[in-house]
């Protein structure tokens, strides 16, 4: 049996004694998924044709692989349609509703030549 300097057998402590001194851990745990949903929601800035845009981590991953599901890619395109049976499509009435203005196509209306050209 080895013996520590304390002359308690190796790996035990005194009576009353922690073994971890300085407290444990108070930390919160993350979850991996909670890791994975901050990361994929970042905004991220990038430049495209030439322009500065800014978009979140998961739109940019689904731009490139739609990019190379275009171009034949079977792979991305096995990985987009994996992606697309997550996604939730709406079945309700649509975000906006096209309203008639009174505008009447038969009067003719401010700049209108009656199709004459001068």
């Amino acid at each position: 049996m080895l013996l520590a300097i304390s002359g308690l057998p190796h790996g035990q402590w005194k009576k009353g004694q922690s073994g971890n001194p300085r407290g444990s851990r108070n930390t919160p745990r993350l979850r991996a998924l909670d890791i994975i949903d901050a990361k994929l929601a970042k905004q991220i800035v990038f430049t495209e044709a030439g322009r500065r845009r800014t978009a979140t981590a998961l739109e940019i991953i689904l731009r490139q692989l739609w990019a190379k599901e275009v171009a034949g890619d079977r792979r991305a395109a096995a990985v987009l349609l994996g992606y697309r049976g997550l996604i939730p499509i709406p079945t309700g009435p649509p975000e906006f509703v096209i309203e008639e203005s009174g505008y009447d196509m038969n009067e003719p209306q401010l700049g209108d030549h009656g199709g004459r050209h001068e």
